[in-house]
């Protein structure tokens, strides 16, 4: 494998010890931010360089600055203003093409697309991820479609959530405890 990315949730805090893992293994290691969105959506930036590193420090900074741990949420302008070195990816399910295309809005999608597709530079691609969720087959499918149609290209990604399946435990604690709720 030549290279891997790692995407955090609105940060950037597995870099540090993501790059090291990668190093050691020989394997050049792409940073990235799985962002919330303002309206709700998500969107997948992976840095191609020095830029996109710069990039993500900057989106990751503005959508925290001011809000509660745990609710970052970026503008649409703040992508607009730092995508220099950036990579995207469409978001999944949780995409703007994807939920366009769920409410049937296909013209919508394409317009969407070709819309990031400048943003970007042409660094724009369609995301299908496979996390078994319910209604995931259609989506990937659909997905999958519009990309071989409108000619973009598909990436296929996994939202891994945890390095060990021993942290699960401690995951879910963490989860009750943002969330205010109990462990039952």
């Amino acid at each position: 494998m030549a290279a891997l990315a790692l995407t955090d949730r609105d940060a950037l805090y597995g870099a540090v010890q993501f790059w090291k893992g990668a190093k050691d293994a020989g394997i050049r290691p792409v940073f990235g931010v799985d962002a919330g969105m303002e309206d709700g959506s998500r969107l997948t930036l992976l840095a191609r360089n020095d830029d996109g590193w710069r990039s993500l420090c900057r989106i990751v900074t503005a959508a925290r600055a001011n809000r509660p741990k745990g609710t970052a949420l970026t503008a649409w302008k703040t992508i607009d203003e730092y995508n220099a070195g950036l990579i995207a990816l469409s978001g999944g399910a949780e995409g703007r093409v994807a939920r366009l295309l769920a409410a049937g809005d296909r013209a919508g999608a394409s317009r969407e697309a070709a819309r990031l597709t400048e943003l970007f530079g042409g660094d724009f691609h369609i995301e299908i991820q496979r996390r078994l969720i319910p209604r995931e087959d259609a989506i990937a499918t659909a997905l999958y479609g519009f990309a071989r149609t409108e000619g973009r290209p598909a990436v296929a990604t996994n939202g891994a959530v945890l390095a060990r399946a021993g942290d699960k435990r401690v995951h879910d604690v963490l989860t009750c405890v943002r969330h205010h709720t109990t462990l039952a």
